[in-house]
């Protein structure tokens, strides 16, 4: 990793940042790079957690922790965010800024209130980077997310269940209490029998 990334969480710094500095053009795994920027900006907003690397005048990657959409199951408990995108522009990966993106999120103590899901669909997955082996970006994918104390969780959400490389990874805040993980627990397979 270049010693000139620099790794911004804090709001105001945030909000300073994505006004004044461009996303990467290659930052565009979901929309183009200025519609992505114009969308985490209106995440933002609405109250998102965003970290972003900086390379000199170019926002070269980013991560987010948000409030599951409305009509997620996920939406009825207060305490689950969900982590959102990490996205790092190719010419700047492997060299550990993702892991240092998710790391810098996870360093505010308030996160430890919630439950952070990692929903996982593997048709937004760059599979390009790893010569379209979905079992090794897949396998990449829960390590990194593993550096944050997340484990796989078993889910019957027809969103995830659909398709057999989507998976779901859940982060349990230290602050979490047992009844609150067990009524995640019932939700998360709200339609299996037991």
């Amino acid at each position: 990793m270049s010693n000139k990334i620099r790794f911004i969480s804090d709001v105001h710094s945030i909000n300073k940042y994505m006004r004044n500095y461009p996303f990467h053009p290659s930052l565009n795994r979901f929309r183009e790079a200025k519609e992505q920027q114009e969308a985490l900006l209106a995440t933002l907003e609405k109250g998102s957690q965003i970290c972003i690397a900086m390379d000199k005048e170019w926002i070269v990657g980013y991560t987010l922790i948000l409030d599951p959409e409305k009509n997620e199951r996920w939406s009825v408990l207060p305490y689950i965010k969900v982590l959102g995108a990490i996205e790092v522009a190719p010419s700047y990966r492997s060299g550990g800024i993702a892991k240092k993106l998710i790391q810098s999120i996870f360093d505010d103590p308030q996160i430890e209130q919630f439950i952070i899901l990692s929903i996982e669909y593997a048709w937004h997955w760059d599979l390009p980077m790893v010569d379209g082996n979905i079992h090794l970006y897949k396998a990449l994918l829960k390590r990194l997310l593993q550096t944050q104390q997340f484990n796989e969780t078993v889910t019957d959400d027809p969103d995830v269940a659909q398709y057999k490389h989507n998976f779901m990874m859940a982060r349990f805040g230290k602050g979490v209490s047992s009844d609150q993980i067990n009524q995640f627990i019932r939700l998360a397979n709200m339609n299996s029998i037991y």
